[in-house]
């Protein structure tokens, strides 16, 4: 077959492309090549889609340029706009990640390749405000296993990766620094700048400029305020005459229904992080490379939770129920009821770091070696600070606007205002969690023509062993009020401002949120306990210290092989993992009244198969199938022995343990796409689905057994964790799109639009023992959204880029199921955001930018109920402003 020059001038303007994507070669009317430039949007496009196409597995890409062309604080924020991936925000950042439904503790995150140690005091789960944006070159999103990746990741592999020297310009210099404001920024003290500072530094040298180096150090502070609202769980039914009915499902809305309480938090949370990386690479030759890679990051949130309560416990009556001329329903609250202000100062640091070293090289007739030794080692510590205050007897009138938002107002506003009347309660309190972690990983991977260096057969063989060594720590003080005790609310740690409201009905001038200082109520406590100790013993939690308190080791080594064939038009992997687990875990355990060390151990081993194949129907059309099988590894507090105890009541045994038979959840994963690349790779349209079924789910679950009970078997009743419930099977697609509209007019040729979507369908059956639950109504797992959107709008020019990101995340199951009341079961609602960016090359050298996050001030709800129509949580993020500066060499 004769290839023209066009064909070849098409192909070198693809494969030219260079890591940084900066240029690409095209023909021009001459027929002669030239280069010509990529900036901004447009290059982070080209990035992503290289290495998309390039990829032997399904997986989706975002790139350094897309990284730091939007407000993203931290890595799960920058990787929500890939196809499939969810985030779970805490104070309104993005804190965990799901990929394609999966809960965040069954997906696996790496950095080039290796793990990473975890600040989660019960689970696996990567903390993503732990990791800065600008850790990353690139960040990957492996969807399909082959045999040489980790098998514990059912959902798929989060890949940081990092930079390379080789990669950058030589001598390669970039700062950026960011300074803006929140728009809740107003409390008890004002809040300070928030913004980011960015450095990252590269450089080749040695005699062949053989060696490399790249050089990052990042600070990042938050200062802001978040007010929310929630209205509780739970609901009461009451008589036409006041006196309580018994309760039932899903009868909302009818005449009857009582609320439980109305909350008003106001959170400040100052939140800042820094850290640093390096890299440094030696290639001798094209084929050889040896490197070191670390970093350190360590994350800390200051912050003061403002807590405003008015409660009924259920007990009392409720008369005077109605419906009012606009349809709301009225009524009062008549005993069992009390408002509550509390404080809680939370203090949290956690603290990720790893080290890398690495060799790869060709030793000859297609044959490489690679070998890496990684280690990474995380902390968190999390000193808490309660006080409480609580008055009684605080009746109450409420309404109810609909959809379980309710308006709470006191009947006697004036005790309701009198502070003298607060008295204190067992809330004066110390709790101190600490978590150490530390993982070694050492691997070894072989290969003939396993990257298809030219067509025909290849193969790959290699082992990784992996130790993690985690201790979990938690202590607790609290001061409990004796009889007699006069510690009550002092007029000059509370104020009462009026622009201070959460969200919804109620608050205002006439009913304003009580707003505690911090620092005040702590030294007014601390003045009161010294002047008079004897109004005040001390409970140790001597319960809460044993059972929460332990230990775990786990080992898992593993062995893998496969085949690969390439050809013209095509590529096949295929292959085997085998992964052996084994742990041993300690806590401490009450056995009729007297604590004592426990220990248990176990393991279990998995042979995972897979296969993946790629062919191109055209220079531009790919075809991807793949299967693999993958397990998702038990949360490490559902293995060790935590919370155990065994109480002999005399009639019965009740033992409350973990369970260290729990299996792994397993997963047997098919996937299919289609990908067409346009524009010389700078344009994308892709389409994919893919299919789960997981088995061996587990919940907590309550089953009469035998158990050995002083050095005999006995009957008991016993409460832990075992797998239960039938397959569940997850159905998706996948779409994705990247255009440049380069055939418009100048100057509006510089316009692209780029987006993607995936939709979920899920069909399970949880069966608890005693109650089987069908949730094809939700169509959800815990962590799942139904349905994802991202879409932008950009903009280059010589001197100019814009942004405009839009992200939905459909309606998704928060972590709490409940099996006995179905109803009450949470999710968080749909949401949208919207974030802009602009930026402006004043010269070569010198960008200005200026971003908007949160462009709507779009919140976060929560719900319940059989049609979700509950709302249990109402908080609101609003905007934050950003004003910045980029500096490159």
């Amino acid at each position: 077959m004769q290839v023209s020059k066009k064909q070849i001038c098409r192909c070198l303007s693809a494969a030219l492309i260079v890591v940084s994507g900066s240029t690409f070669a095209v023909e021009n009317e001459e027929g002669l090549i030239e280069e010509v430039v990529v900036i901004g949007n447009k290059r982070a496009n080209m990035n992503a889609i290289s290495v998309k196409k390039d990829s032997i597995r399904i997986l989706d890409a975002v790139a350094a340029d897309d990284i730091s062309a939007l407000p993203d604080f931290n890595i799960g924020e920058a990787a929500q706009r890939i196809p499939g991936v969810t985030i779970t925000n805490d104070q309104a950042e993005a804190r965990f990640i799901s990929i394609r439904a999966l809960n965040p503790s069954y997906n696996l995150m790496t950095v080039d390749g290796s793990g990473i140690a975890v600040p989660d005091r019960n689970g696996r789960r990567p903390y993503m405000d732990t990791l800065p944006s600008s850790l990353a070159g690139s960040i990957e999103v492996i969807k399909s296993l082959t045999p040489d990746l980790d098998g514990g990741a059912i959902g798929g592999i989060v890949n940081i990766v990092s930079r390379s020297a080789f990669d950058l310009d030589d001598n390669f210099f970039k700062a950026s620094v960011t300074l803006g404001e929140y728009e809740n920024n107003k409390g008890f003290e004002d809040d300070g700048p928030s913004g980011t500072a960015d450095v990252v530094w590269a450089n080749q040298f040695g005699a062949n400029d053989d060696f490399g180096v790249v050089l990052t150090a990042n600070y990042y502070k938050r200062d802001s305020y978040i007010p929310q609202t929630e209205y509780g769980s739970e609901r009461f039914w009451f008589n036409d005459d006041g006196t309580r009915a018994p309760s039932y499902d899903g009868a909302f809305g009818e005449l009857g229904e009582v609320p439980k309480e109305r909350r008003w938090y106001w959170y400040h949370n100052d939140r800042q992080r820094i850290g640093g990386s390096a890299k440094i690479e030696y290639r001798p030759t094209d084929e050889t490379n040896y490197w070191f890679r670390g970093f350190y990051n360590k994350a800390t949130d200051d912050e003061a939770r403002q807590t405003d309560l008015m409660r009924f416990g259920g007990k009392g009556t409720v008369p005077n129920q109605a419906v009012n001329p606009d349809g709301d329903i009225t009524g009062s609250v008549l005993g069992d009821t009390r408002h509550q202000i509390y404080l809680g100062q939370f203090n949290f640091e956690r603290s990720v770091w790893a080290a890398q070293f690495g060799h790869d090289r060709d030793i000859g007739d297609k044959k490489r070696l690679k070998i890496i030794a990684n280690i990474s080692g995380s902390e968190f510590d999390n000193p808490e600070y309660w006080h409480e205050w609580r008055q009684a007897n605080t009746d109450f009138n409420y309404t109810d606007m609909g959809h379980g938002v309710y308006d709470f107002r006191p009947i006697d506003r004036a005790a309701y205002d009198d502070l003298s009347l607060y008295s204190a309660t067992r809330q004066n309190a110390l709790d101190t969690r600490s978590l150490d972690e530390d993982i070694y990983e050492f691997q070894v991977d072989f290969g003939s023509n396993a990257e298809g260096q030219e067509d025909g057969w290849g193969y790959k063989l290699g082992l990784k062993w992996r130790n993690t060594d985690r201790e979990f720590d938690e202590d607790a003080q609290y001061y409990v009020p004796d009889a007699g005790n006069t510690y009550t609310m002092a007029a000059a740690d509370v104020f009462v401002p009026n622009n201070l409201c959460p969200p919804g009905p109620g608050c205002g001038p006439n009913d304003p949120l009580f707003v505690v200082d911090p620092v005040l109520a702590f030294q007014n406590f601390e003045a009161h306990l010294a002047a008079n100790p004897d109004q005040w013993r001390i409970d140790e939690k001597t319960t809460n210290d044993n059972r929460r308190d332990y230990g775990i080791e786990e080992d898992i080594t593993a062995a893998y092989g496969m085949l690969t064939h390439y050809g013209d038009r095509h590529s096949l992997i295929f292959g085997v993992r085998y992964e052996d687990t084994e742990w041993k875990g300690h806590g401490r355990g009450k056995v009729n009244g007297v604590w004592v060390d426990t220990a248990n151990s176990g393991g279990y081993s998995d042979v995972l198969p897979s296969a993946t194949f790629n062919y191109n129907l055209s220079d531009d059309v790919v075809l991807r199938a793949a299967y693999s099988k993958a397990i998702g590894r038990v949360p490490f507090n559902a293995l060790a022995p935590v919370n155990e105890a065994i109480v002999d009541t005399g009639a019965e045994i009740i033992v409350s343990r973990s369970n260290p038979d729990l299996k792994p959840r397993k997963a047997d994963n098919l996937d299919f796409s289609v990908d067409y690349y346009m524009d010389n790779g700078a344009g994308l349209l892709s389409a994919g689905v893919f299919y789960k079924k997981l088995k061996d789910e587990y919940f907590q679950t309550e089953t009469a057994t035998t158990i050995e009970y002083g050095g005999e078997q006995i009957d008991a009743l016993v409460t832990q964790y075992e797998n239960v419930g039938d397959d569940i099977n997850i159905l998706g697609l996948e779409l994705n799109f990247i255009t440049n509209l380069t055939f418009l007019s100048a100057p509006w040729d510089g316009l692209g639009v780029s987006g993607n979507a995936t939709f979920i369908d899920t069909d399970f059956e949880i069966d608890d023992g005693t109650n089987s639950i069908e949730f094809k109504e939700q169509g959800l797992l815990v962590g799942q959204s139904d349905q994802t959107y991202n879409l932008a709008l950009f903009y280059d020019s010589a001197k100019f880029s814009g942004r405009i990101a839009y992200n939905y995340t459909g309606l998704k199951l928060s972590e709490r199921v409940n099996f006995g009341t179905p109803w009450r079961s949470r999710y968080d609602t749909p949401k949208t955001k919207i974030d802009v960016q602009l930026a402006y090359r004043f010269t070569d050298r010198w960008t200005g930018t200026f971003n908007i996050w949160n462009l709507t001030g779009e919140g976060r709800g929560e719900v319940l109920g059989r049609r979700q129509e509950l709302t249990i949580v109402d908080a609101d993020f609003g905007s934050a402003y950003f004003v910045g500066v980029i500096f490159n060499n």
